[in-house]
């Protein structure tokens, strides 16, 4: 997994078919999900996994101006949806609006829900959407600090619990 400036991404790439996609090392990549800039080993982590569970596909994470992007590759047979992960600079700019922990007081939103399912799965296993689902469906306003301090409880290992609360919001 490689984390490259916006500058160094664009003159390590070029378009693509649209503007979510690009081609880096001679691969077509998209954009996926966004991470704050706060949030490099949540970022990481999801590379990793990613790249584990497709087989070595290429997951770069790129540093722009107030996030980090991640860019994947997508095999022929997969799609995903490129509408659910379109045009996060509407989000950041309510973000950058706000206070300067304000990534953690905003709504959780679907990418946020899926990193910390992810992460979470890590610790207590294949139950974790299904945890993650109930939580939300009981307290929808949740904010991203209350919905993770809710999902730590959930992890039995109280050194785990604090390390994934550490991940998902430091």
């Amino acid at each position: 997994m490689t984390i490259l400036s916006i500058e160094e991404f664009n003159q390590k790439s070029r378009s693509g078919d649209s503007a979510y996609e690009k081609i880096y090392q001679e691969r077509t990549i998209v954009a996926g999900l966004a991470f704050s800039v706060a949030q490099v080993e949540a970022a990481e982590h999801y590379c990793q996994k990613y790249t584990s569970e497709k087989n070595g596909a290429i997951c770069i994470i790129v540093r722009e101006k107030s996030f980090l992007r991640v860019w994947s590759e997508i095999s022929s047979g997969q799609q995903e949806p490129l509408k659910k992960q379109q045009d996060v600079s509407s989000n950041l700019s309510l973000t950058e609006e706000t206070s300067e922990s304000s990534d953690n007081l905003l709504v959780v939103e679907e990418e946020f829900i899926d990193v910390c399912q992810t992460i979470l799965t890590e610790y207590i296993g294949p139950v974790a959407p299904v945890i993650c689902k109930k939580t939300l469906a009981k307290k929808p306003q949740l904010t991203r600090t209350q919905f993770v301090e809710i999902l730590a409880k959930k992890i039995s290992d109280p050194q785990q619990a604090q390390e994934f609360q550490q991940t998902l919001l430091n």
